[in-house]
């Protein structure tokens, strides 16, 4: 700092004085990345001291020039329990908050994934530093040399898997709804380009109360099932999702198994599933008679469905709910749901992702030009996340705030309903 304020000189010997120091050094050290790119590079200093940290940004600030910083901190410091066990401590329930006491989607993935293993030496299962969120602890345990954990790095993974596949292994990546939009790019080049038969297992799909914006899985159908030849399915049974895994081994090209971080309604295995015949997933009808709406959902907003059901059928409205747990290819969809709607009942489409691209935009132009064929007048309206990121500035229902809880869809029903009746009369 001393030689910058010389006067005439000062600049230039300050810089010669800092190359002799870099030559010396690289000679003794080797250089680093960074300064190959001509770029100074500072540290490492300890992250968890607030005053090491300012000190180097201050000496940082002097340079007057681009500078990198590196910085080393560690996960839970302070906190002996954190810093030993960093992937139990990454988030947790509030103190008191009544642990669940039975097992979510997530868990029976990893159970019945496991025991496929145990049947297949080809099975493979590979996370990105999630194995405990996304229920792979115990296929880690069981078959260590076919589990991959490859760090923060969904990118790498979806390449990884592609691999795998492209060599004859049966590759299932496990991981959360928001990451895997990281590897967009890769699902897209890597595996779908290639027509290569990996498994994506998405799990948080839908909406994500407890941490927000940032975590939400509304994205994935809209930007997976705009990829040729990608699969996408919306298991919301345990029994459904166990025969999708199962009927997964002979997948012949890319395949998104998605579903919510949430136990199974068990209201939706009993309505739609009564006689427990699993195997025959894809779009099953409750069976209402002479319905006035046709609720057309999949995934969370199944159980908004249901809900707003039950409120219409209290005023006297009868619906019929259409359950999606095959989405796409959404030309043989669209082709099933055409066979399940009565003639000239208005639909309404529920889904808990963006409306722009979702399935209910997709499905329902699919399904006009198949109804248009038929003579058959197709009313449609889609209830979704709109136009937003999900992120109340008040303390809201989540659902509620995007319209795709059971009482606004009964609204936003009831709604059309009357508006239509009125319109009859004019």
């Amino acid at each position: 700092a001393f030689l910058r304020h010389i006067p005439f000189v000062g600049k230039k010997l300050f810089f010669l004085v800092r190359g002799v120091k870099k030559s010396i050094k690289n000679a003794l050290y080797g250089s680093n990345y960074f300064e190959s790119m001509g770029l100074t590079y500072m540290g490492p200093v300890n992250g968890n001291d607030y005053r090491e940290v300012e000190n180097m940004l201050r000496e940082a600030i002097k340079l007057e020039e681009s500078v990198v910083i590196h910085v080393k901190t560690k996960k839970g410091y302070g906190y002996a329990p954190a810093e030993e066990a960093p992937d139990k401590y990454h988030g947790l329930s509030p103190k008191g908050a009544a642990k669940p006491d039975r097992p979510n989607f997530s868990h029976v993935m990893g159970e019945a994934l496991t025991a496929m293993a145990d049947q297949d030496d080809k099975i493979c299962a590979i996370t990105a530093a999630m194995s405990d969120g996304t229920g792979l602890n115990a296929f880690r345990d069981k078959h260590a040399k076919r589990f991959f954990d490859v760090g923060i790095a969904e990118e790498h993974a979806m390449t990884f898997a592609a691999g795998l596949a492209a060599n004859g292994m049966k590759p299932y990546f496990a991981v959360y709804s928001t990451f895997l939009q990281r590897a967009y790019d890769n699902l897209l080049h890597d595996v779908a380009l290639q027509g290569l038969p990996v498994r994506i297992l998405v799990d948080r799909a839908g909406l994500a109360a407890a941490d927000g914006a940032t975590h939400h899985g509304i994205f994935d159908v809209a930007f997976a099932s705009h990829i040729p030849g990608v699969s996408v399915q919306s298991p919301m049974c345990y029994g459904s999702l166990r025969a999708m895994l199962r009927d997964s081994l002979s997948a012949k090209g890319p395949l998104l198994i998605r579903y919510p971080n949430a136990a199974e309604d068990e209201r939706i295995s009993a309505l739609f599933y009564p006689d427990g015949d699993y195997e025959n997933y894809g779009v099953r009808a409750l069976g209402t008679k002479n319905p006035r709406a046709v609720l057309l959902t999949y995934g969370n907003a199944v159980a908004a469905a249901l809900d707003a059901m039950l409120l219409l059928g209290k005023a006297g409205v009868r619906v019929e709910v259409l359950l999606l747990e095959t989405l796409t290819p959404y030309d043989e969809c669209a082709a099933r749901v055409a066979a399940k709607i009565p003639c000239g009942v208005p639909v309404f489409f529920v889904e808990e992702g963006i409306r722009d691209g979702g399935a209910g935009m997709l499905l329902g132009e699919r399904l006009f030009r198949i109804l248009a064929r038929k003579k058959q007048t197709f009313l449609y309206d889609i209830l979704a996340i709109d136009g937003h990121f999900a992120a109340p500035d008040r303390p809201v229902s989540l659902a509620g705030y995007c319209g795709v809880d059971g009482a606004s869809v009964a609204a936003a029903v009831a709604g059309r309903l009357s508006s239509a009746r009125e319109d009859k009369k004019e």
